[in-house]
């Protein structure tokens, strides 16, 4: 089956805002290309994926990710994320894609194992969706194309890709992951970053100290 992983990226410049009381701008743009090379590393390698796009406008995001073997698309506009994707799925579609995985790039824990596991679940006719720990976004939409519903970022964006799914007719897989629900929006998802940074003590991700009093 041919299936992509599809992630979009702001310029790490302007990535984790919500992050600024606790994270200066660069500390901000570290922590997000580090994410994105988390990533990155998961999916390229993943024999199972035929490829994997990377989707930005920003030139820093997409030479790191043609340095790990990723292709990419120069989003000619701010268009936004949903707008971005679709632009995304609709190239693919004209490679020959049949599915494509889409993928935050803020997701630190990510396995190769989490990636086997949303490939496992697909079908033809069938959406896999990966919800946040809250169950409120969503942290991995895997999908047919041409895509048969709009991507719905934003907002309880969990709820409606669930609705748009059945309301399409497709099979519904949900998965549950630990290690996919923590992307790194909030000052709670940081603290739990943090945490499971020092705990586990994982070396290609930053830490900073200082938030050890804030955990």
């Amino acid at each position: 089956m041919n299936v992509w992983a599809m992630i979009p990226m702001k310029p790490f410049s302007q990535a984790k805002t919500r992050l600024s009381a606790v994270l200066t701008e660069p500390e901000r743009a570290a922590l997000a290309a580090a994410m994105l090379r988390q990533v990155l590393r998961v999916v390229v390698s993943q024999r199972r994926l035929c490829g994997t796009l990377v989707i930005s406008r920003d030139a820093d995001v997409l030479a790191l990710a043609q340095s790990m073997g990723a292709a990419i698309l120069h989003e000619p506009t701010q268009s936004g994320l949903n707008a971005a994707l679709r632009m995304g799925a609709a190239a693919l579609e004209q490679q020959g894609a049949a599915q494509v995985l889409m993928l935050p790039g803020d997701l630190p824990f990510i396995t190769e194992r989490d990636v086997m596991t949303l490939l496992d679940c697909a079908a033809p006719a069938s959406v896999v969706i990966a919800p946040d720990a809250e169950h409120s976004g969503t942290n991995a939409l895997l999908a047919p194309l041409p895509l048969p519903f709009h991507p719905q970022y934003g907002l309880n964006s969990f709820q409606r890709h669930v609705h748009s799914a059945r309301e399409a007719g497709l099979s519904l897989h949900i998965v549950e992951s630990d290690t996919l629900a923590l992307d790194v929006d909030t000052l709670d998802d940081l603290a739990l970053y943090h945490q499971r940074v020092v705990l586990g003590g994982a070396p290609d991700l930053p830490q900073f100290d200082r938030l050890s009093r804030h955990a």
